[in-house]
């Protein structure tokens, strides 16, 4: 059995819970709405810089549709080989865009040592 059973203390109880739960849930309401209602904070994500290393190929032969006569045969135009020569291309970009780009040579790695 409970000490504060019969006192004005268990009388009054049930009322100041009840009073408890409905201040505590409009607070949570009033927050949940501020942060609902308020404006978004992404300035940080404009502070964000990403880089990224794409290997392109050096040759671009022209492979397109061509409109021919019905007795003439299409040049036959070889595909890409798998190893064909290649450049890396290194860029560094941010929300705006790209910031930087640079065709890297044989052998050469980027790194933000080597551009500043």
């Amino acid at each position: 059995m409970a000490f504060w059973k019969g006192t004005a203390f268990a009388r009054l109880w049930p009322e100041l819970f009840r009073g408890l739960l409905r201040n505590g849930t409009t607070v949570k309401v009033d927050v949940c709405q501020k942060l609902l209602n308020g404006e978004r904070m992404t300035t940080w994500a404009s502070f964000i810089i990403a880089q990224d290393e794409k290997w392109i190929s050096y040759e671009h032969p022209d492979r397109k549709l061509k409109w021919l006569p019905l007795d003439q045969k299409p040049e036959p135009i070889p595909k890409r080989g798998f190893h064909a020569k290649k450049e890396l291309l290194s860029f560094f970009f941010c929300s705006i865009g790209c910031i930087y780009y640079e065709i890297l040579p044989d052998g050469y790695c980027c790194n933000i040592i080597n551009i500043l």
